[in-house]
Order: structure tokens, then sequence, then C-alpha cells
């Protein structure tokens, strides 16, 4: 398994500020457990900052401070469009593979992978067979700008 996080570069694009692998660990196989990271409650208080660079925005009704669980399916090569939300979002992919195409580059996904990202641009783009995700969001409100 492998985990990123997106974060914001000098430049103001978005691209990947951690990426390492996850392995699951424990006393034996039925206690095993993978730890992705820990997000403190103040990460969550603060504001995203500004506007990603020239990405539409998609509203998905996650007011600041809700969070939304939630899975989604990609059709085989399915790409959307360069968006952002005023969300954090942690996916993990269940099955096939997806691109996240950001700012400055890209990461491929398999199952098992994990990605944060939070409020900045990206896009998806699904492998042959398509791509699973299940992601839990959680609304934040954005600095004014």
């Amino acid at each position: 398994m492998h985990h990123y996080q997106v974060g914001r570069g000098a430049d103001g694009k978005s691209r990947v500020a951690i990426s390492r692998d996850v392995e699951l660990e424990g006393p034996d196989e039925a206690t095993a457990i993978a730890r992705f990271g820990f997000y403190p409650a103040a990460l969550f208080e603060t504001p995203l900052d500004g506007e990603p660079n020239d990405s539409a925005f998609y509203r998905i009704d996650v007011a600041a401070g809700d969070v939304r669980w939630t899975a989604f399916r990609m059709a085989p090569n399915h790409v959307s469009q360069m968006h952002h939300t005023d969300t954090f979002d942690f996916n993990i992919v269940i099955e096939g593979e997806t691109d996240v195409i950001l700012g400055d580059g890209e990461v491929r996904l398999r199952p098992g992978d994990t990605i944060l990202m939070s409020g900045l641009e990206h896009q998806w783009r699904a492998g042959p067979e398509g791509c699973t995700l299940v992601s839990v969001v959680r609304g934040v409100r954005r600095a004014a700008g």
C-alpha cells in the first residue's frame, strides 16, 4: 500500500507533498493495522488558502465541519475535469487503478493506496478497468481571498 498527501508548491500548484509506503503491522495477522497518518482537529479549523489555479469548483454539499462517507466508481478510462472542492478528502482505492493529475504532475493509485487532498486542484483518470474509491470528505471553509 502507498499513501500520498497533496500540498501546494511555492508556485501555487498542487503537488505530492508526502509519498510513503504503508505496511500492515502487528503481533499477528489477526491484529495487523496500517497507520496512514494522524491529522489533529486543528488542521480542519484552518481555512483553505485562496482559490486553486483556474480549476472548476465542484459543489458537493458538505458544510464546514460536516463529514460525508461515500464510494464512487469511475467508468473505464473516464477523465474528470480539473477541479477543487471545499473539503479535505481522504480517499482509498478499492478496485482498479486511477491516475490523480495535479498541478505539477500525476500519481498512479492502485488498490489499497490512499491519498489525502485538501481543497487543491486535481483531476481523475481511471484505468482501463475503471476504478472504485471510498472517500471520506470533511467540509472546510476557504479563507477570504
